[in-house]
């Protein structure tokens, strides 16, 4: 679980911090990385089961 949190952590940070005068354009950044992280994750416990 510890793994889970510093992986969503880094996830968080990793995020554009650009674009900040349009906030629209940042959620947008940030949901796309955390989106592409999430299948990462899921890929990644999916094959520590295995």
């Amino acid at each position: 679980e510890i793994v889970v949190f510093r992986f969503l952590d880094y996830v968080v940070r990793s995020a554009p911090q650009t674009n900040h005068d349009r906030p629209v354009n940042h959620i947008k950044s940030a949901t796309v990385s955390i989106n592409y992280s999430l299948q990462a994750l899921v890929s990644w416990l999916f094959c520590m089961q295995e």
